[in-house]
């Protein structure tokens, strides 16, 4: 997982809740190794679970800019390790070399994220997110690790840290892979699930707005060109959404958008001439059946039976 792979403070070798000024003593040191061209190892690498990290110039350059930004600061911190004791190094040591336990004792916030980490190197997801929504959910786990990383707001709501950690996990897996593992997390709350579906309608309803955006601003003269493609996108896109399950106000928006797209480019092109009148009467039909609310199905149906009557 990239995520982990490239992360950060394993490009610093820092854990996670270490000092803006142990940062700074690290990214300055890394760089005066790259430019001498030698290579720094630290005993958070776990190089036996996971590729050794690169440190060169740009490696080092872009953690340094990660770890100016809070945003990005906060989602390094979800997946890489604390330590606040010995148990935490111990456990790390372990890891790395393939004897570790599950940890028994969660009542510090860097047993949990440590636990959380380990198990998504491992490739399990849903084990990792019944870590993550104790860490997040729990008032007292989630203020120390909030508290425990330099310049982040400690008032970060459990939502908000659930979204996050989506927006990390959805740019490495499907929504496929980690449907699945967030309904079979055994903590799972359906607030954190529905912030993966929320996310992934989002890029369905983003796609679709481009989709839009270029269909709504075509010349009549290229809407027959345009408009069978859209509608076989429009038809791809709508069966995603039905796949994610969002619940029937949004999946109705989408449908009434896609109907109100297909009604203009089939009016406008079979006006101007450049749509045949067979196929401006089957895309109205798609229109038609595709309208969630009553006011867009008349207005589909109403163009429909006109150009029935005027052949």
């Amino acid at each position: 997982m990239r995520a982990i792979l490239t992360n950060p403070y394993r490009i610093i070798g820092l854990p996670i809740n270490a000092s803006r000024r142990e940062v700074l003593a690290n990214i300055g040191m890394l760089k005066a190794f790259t430019f001498v061209k030698k290579y720094k190892r630290f005993s958070t690498d776990a190089e036996n679970v996971l590729a050794p990290p690169i440190r060169s110039v740009n490696s080092v350059n872009r953690a340094e800019t990660a770890l100016q930004s809070p945003d990005e600061r906060l989602k390094a911190a979800m997946t890489w390790f604390a330590i606040t004791s010995e148990r935490d190094v111990k456990f790390i040591d372990d890891f790395n070399r393939g004897t570790s336990r599950i940890c028994s004792d969660l009542t510090c916030y860097s047993s949990v994220l440590n636990s959380a980490v380990s198990s998504l190197i491992k490739g399990k997801i849903g084990v990792a997110i019944d870590y993550y929504v104790k860490l997040f959910y729990d008032n007292s786990l989630r203020l120390d690790f909030l508290s425990s990383v330099y310049d982040l707001d400690i008032n970060t709501s459990p939502e908000h840290l659930s979204m996050k950690l989506t927006s990390v996990l959805a740019s490495h897996y499907t929504f496929d892979m980690l449907a699945p593992a967030y309904s079979a997390a055994k903590s799972i709350s359906n607030n954190v699930l529905s912030v993966l579906i929320d996310y992934e309608y989002g890029k369905i309803q983003t796609e679709l707005d481009k989709e839009i955006g270029i269909a709504r601003n075509v010349s009549p003269q290229l809407s027959g060109d345009v408009l069978l493609p859209f509608i076989n996108r429009s038809k791809a896109l709508l069966e995603k959404a039905s796949n994610v399950m969002v619940d029937s106000n949004k999946t109705g928006y989408m449908r009434d958008i896609i109907a109100q797209t297909v009604l203009k480019l089939s009016v406008n092109g079979y006006n101007a001439g450049f749509i045949p009148a067979k196929n401006a009467i089957s895309s109205l039909r798609f229109a038609t059946n595709t309208a969630a609310s009553s006011v867009v199905k008349l207005q589909c149906k109403h163009n429909y039976d006109l150009l029935l009557n005027n052949l």
